[in-house]
């Protein structure tokens, strides 16, 4: 039988990929965030530490960026993670179409937050969201399964039309 070498002794070598292109059609009209005519690229790298992995990814679709920068602990199972999420979007309603929300502003879009996992918890802090004069800020605690009947949501929502948030939500 064939065994695989012990990778162990060269840890620390980082894992990177990058991909650039444009979409082939079929692919585009999976979403509309994804049109054939926009290029996207995707750029990640994954770097061993201890315990655990670096990540730092950007995927770029053209409208929508996406950035997440962070650590696990233990990939595997999810323990220990502790990321940055930043997104922006310069078109909301196109969004909200891709998420089946409805109508709504076309307006850009600034989207932050981190997100941890200690044990039986996931938190999502610093929750921070930009649409126009419109501002978002939060904490989300979810304790994972089978015990999600302690969840807490905090929001703080400011802006001129509290439609925005009706239809959006």
């Amino acid at each position: 039988p064939y065994r695989l070498a012990d990778l162990r002794p060269s840890g620390r070598l980082p894992l990177k990929a990058s991909l650039r292109g444009t979409r082939p059609p079929r692919i585009a009209d999976l979403s509309p965030l994804l049109s054939a005519e926009q290029p996207v690229a995707l750029d990640a790298t994954i770097s061993d530490i201890d315990p655990g992995v670096e990540i730092n990814a950007v995927l770029d679709l053209g409208t929508t960026e996406l950035r997440i920068t962070g650590t696990a602990d233990a990939p595997g199972s999810g323990d220990g993670l502790d990321l940055t999420i930043d997104a922006d979007t310069a078109n909301l309603a196109k969004l909200a179409q891709a998420l089946d929300l409805g109508p709504t502003d076309d307006i850009a879009l600034a989207v932050d937050g981190r997100i941890r996992r200690r044990g039986r918890r996931l938190e999502v802090d610093d929750l921070y969201a930009v649409a126009g004069d419109h501002r978002l800020t939060g904490k989300v605690l979810i304790p994972l399964l089978p015990g999600t009947t302690d969840a807490r949501v905090t929001l703080h929502a400011s802006g001129p039309d509290f439609g925005f948030y009706e239809r959006l939500l």
